[in-house]
């Protein structure tokens, strides 16, 4: 298990320096500056600005220096909040995002998960082509429709929600957001959760436990959940990170603010420090949600690990 745990730890370190390197030099290479948007400034002005910022040493130590600060988790200032830290950016937006994405991803586990299984034990019925159809059509529809759609049934029609701004994370003002953003997740889930427990119920050692005599209640929670839910983990670690992050779609609708609506104006107003930081932010913890994820796997099935140490 410790063999396992270190592969999986230097792997991790490796994909982090990977993606802060290729998207430092890619951010450099695009054409203009943070601050060529800017009207008629001088060039002696924009000469300091660059200085203030770094900007005039080579790329090379540019790239050094930021290795530096990312390493002491400090991302540098911010090119357009004046006074503000990209630190600070994200420690702004990321309470937010973290609370609509964790309770859109909770409201899909809890909800997904059984349904799935519901769907899988009565295969071929009436219920399980409807959990089916309605799981197939809600993954195939953008966000940005379900998130149209809400607003104008639930807020412009009925008028129960508001239809945009956050409230201070008040229930009334988080249900439509958490809709949409928990949408897509839901299906995935109760997709996976379905086409797994399919696999399993056919399963010869399933045979033999109900030949054996046990309770159905018993080989389902015992037997068939336990090894079913291997790929509903492994994907929950991509899930999490990307759901904590935000979408930039659902914040930038419904005028969240969290770091999905700054990451998106970092790159209209070419906030290099701010972009870079979020891309590393999400990076990291994409990276170990999925050291946890193949941890938690590890202990669930014994073979994984085996599999990926040999």
């Amino acid at each position: 298990m410790a063999r396992y745990l270190m592969q999986r730890i230097f792997t991790m370190f490796v994909v982090a320096f990977v993606v802060v390197t290729a998207t430092f030099f890619l951010m450099r290479a695009l054409p203009g500056g943070p601050f060529s948007s800017e009207r008629n400034v001088p060039e002696a002005i924009l000469k300091n600005l660059e200085r203030r910022y770094n900007l005039n040493k080579p790329l090379h130590q540019q790239y050094l220096d930021y290795v530096k600060g990312v390493v002491v988790w400090d991302l540098g200032p911010s090119f357009k909040y004046k006074g503000l830290t990209v630190n600070q950016v994200i420690n702004r937006g990321f309470p937010v995002s973290a609370k609509l994405g964790g309770t859109s991803l909770l409201l899909s586990i809890i909800i997904g998960i059984p349904l799935g299984i519901a769907g899988a034990m009565k295969h071929n019925t009436i219920g399980d082509r409807t959990i089916s159809g309605l799981a197939i059509l809600t993954a195939a529809a953008p966000s940005f429709v379900i998130a149209g759609l809400l607003q104008y049934v639930f807020a412009y029609k009925l008028g129960w929600f508001p239809s945009a701004t956050w409230g201070g994370g008040q229930l009334r003002y988080m249900v439509l957001p958490v809709l949409a953003l928990a949408s897509y997740n839901l299906a995935w889930i109760v997709k996976l959760t379905r086409s797994s427990m399919l696999e399993v119920i056919n399963q010869d050692y399933i045979r033999t436990a109900r030949a054996k005599g046990l309770r159905e209640v018993v080989v389902i929670y015992r037997h068939m959940i336990k090894n079913a839910m291997v790929p509903v983990v492994a994907s929950l670690a991509p899930m999490t990170a990307s759901i904590l992050t935000g979408s930039f779609i659902v914040e930038s609708i419904f005028g969240i603010p969290g770091i999905g609506r700054e990451f998106v104006q970092s790159i209209t107003n070419r906030d290099y420090t701010v972009t870079l930081g979020m891309t590393v932010f999400f990076c990291l913890l994409l990276v170990g949600f999925t050291l946890v994820a193949d941890i938690v796997l590890a202990l669930i099935d014994p073979r994984v690990r085996l599999e990926k140490e040999g």
